[in-house]
């Protein structure tokens, strides 16, 4: 019996696929799980700059939903669908370049809760900020 003519029981069909066509799919997947966890158009989603890299151009951000009294981290999945950066060992997601002003770190996170509600509602405005 040939074993090339028999499927391959571990296969998946992301496995045979482009890179773009799997990060697509990862992000179809994160946006799915974040609307299954609540995240509805008009929540406020809550972000937390967790750390300042040495020269002040790095900085680490966590991402939260609270519902019902319920505190809900959000950041890998917001992270996926955004394509940004996760630190593992800060467990944040990780944003360069940035502004070494307070002003500038505001609207980094304003820009990181505007985009995502453009990816996962395309709107803009679905999302509320609060930092």
């Amino acid at each position: 019996m040939n074993a090339l003519a028999e499927p391959v029981a571990s296969a998946t069909p992301e496995t045979n696929c482009t890179l773009k066509a799997y990060l697509n799919a990862q992000r179809a997947k994160a946006i799915d799980r974040l609307r299954k966890g609540g995240l509805t158009a008009g929540d406020t989603v809550y972000v937390i700059l967790r750390h300042v890299g040495k020269s002040g151009r790095t900085r680490f951000y966590n991402l939260y939903l609270i519902k019902e009294k319920k505190t809900d981290c959000i950041t890998w999945d917001a992270g996926i669908v955004l394509d940004k950066n996760f630190s593992r060992r800060r467990q944040a997601i990780r944003v360069n370049h940035c502004n070494s002003e307070a002003a500038g770190c505001d609207l980094i996170a304003r820009n990181l809760v505007s985009e995502l509600a453009k990816r996962v509602f395309n709107n803009d405005d679905a999302l509320e900020y609060s930092g």
